[in-house]
């Protein structure tokens, strides 16, 4: 099978990642992608598919979705914008008010036993106590997106980088990528986690019969992946810990809620192991860094890579640190040559 590389953190324990410094990396990754097409060296390799692998700060991904009392306004001005427009934000209807914008902007408060460090001054130590954090949210605008969606400490996010012009991806349509993703996810989620009653919704990601919320149907894992210059970004994020109940203070949820915008109901591995609570890492039951780890080895293997090994991040991207500047930590690059599990 074909080798690639991975970005993973450079600890076990992680910190957490802004979401536009993962963008600017993978434009990075794009770049290398889109130069070596435009002017390939003789006899030079192309650069190797990337899988970038990590736990994010705080972020809302506001979607194309209208807010729940605007939605059947907005049911018929859609598909006229979408023909009209190219880029979609040239029309008003996609953006936040001014109240929705205050309401995701509201402070969280982050409780963790496994952060290293989350502002640039490492917090002090607290007797074995949970470190406390508080934090105000980014909040992106993803056209490509129906729903919106909030990313956060606690969950794992796998997001491949593949050119899809190469002999292995080549003829490889959106949807095929997708579902490879999401069978790879869906198999770990059902094998790896024992969350048997699980099922793939194409286009609406990994869902489980929730035992806590009386066997409703809620969504464990978002699938969304996006084509740019037959270049495919984004992936998978996987609800491990993360805060689904609880105060305004604490669950993000709660937020999107109160702004009238559109998400899918949610659940967590946490839930439905029966752990409750909002402190990361308080459970032995879950390692969130062997989730991170195993969950990406099953979505690389669906996608037909199969090897793993370490590698120095500085020989894949010149000035790697440069993106995680801030004390927002810093990942590292696996070459998948050799199987570590």
């Amino acid at each position: 099978m074909t080798a690639a590389q991975i970005v993973r953190l450079l600890h076990r324990d992680p910190t957490y990642f802004r979401y536009s410094a993962l963008k600017k990396l993978h434009q990075a990754l794009r770049r290398k992608i889109l130069d070596h097409r435009a002017a390939p060296s003789q006899g030079s390799l192309p650069p190797k598919p990337t899988v970038v692998y990590f736990e994010p700060a705080p972020t809302y991904l506001h979607g194309r979705s209208a807010g729940k009392d605007e939605r059947e306004l907005m049911s018929w001005l859609i598909p006229i914008a979408d023909k009209f427009y190219y880029d979609c934000d040239h029309d008003s209807s996609y953006r936040l008010s001014a109240a929705q914008q205050r309401e995701l902007k509201s402070e969280l408060k982050i409780h963790s036993r496994r952060a290293l460090r989350y502002k640039q001054d490492d917090p002090a130590e607290q007797d074995g106590k949970p470190e406390k954090f508080h934090c105000v949210p980014e909040v992106v605008q993803c056209l490509d997106r129906n729903l919106s969606t909030y990313l956060g400490p606690g969950q794992a996010v796998v997001w491949p980088v593949l050119d899809l012009r190469s002999d292995m991806h080549a003829g490889r349509s959106k949807s095929n990528i997708e579902d490879a993703i999401a069978y790879g996810t869906l198999n770990f989620v059902q094998h790896g986690l024992g969350l048997r009653n699980t099922i793939y919704k194409p286009g609406s990601g990994i869902w489980t019969h929730s035992v806590y919320f009386k066997d409703e149907q809620r969504q464990i894992a978002d699938i969304h992946v996006d084509i740019e210059d037959d270049i495919l970004s984004f992936g998978v994020t996987l609800n491990v810990e993360n805060p689904i109940l609880g105060l305004s203070s604490i669950n993000p949820w709660f937020h999107l809620k109160e702004a009238s915008i559109e998400f899918n109901s949610v659940t967590s591995v946490a839930i439905e192991y029966g752990i409750l609570g909002n402190i990361l890492g308080n459970s032995k039951t879950i390692s969130m860094p062997d989730i991170m780890d195993h969950l990406t080895v099953y979505i690389c293997r669906a996608l037909g890579f199969s090897n793993i090994k370490f590698a120095n991040h500085d020989d894949v991207i010149e000035d790697f640190s440069s993106f995680f500047e801030g004390g927002w930590g810093m990942p590292m690059i696996l070459p998948l040559d050799v199987d570590i599990f």
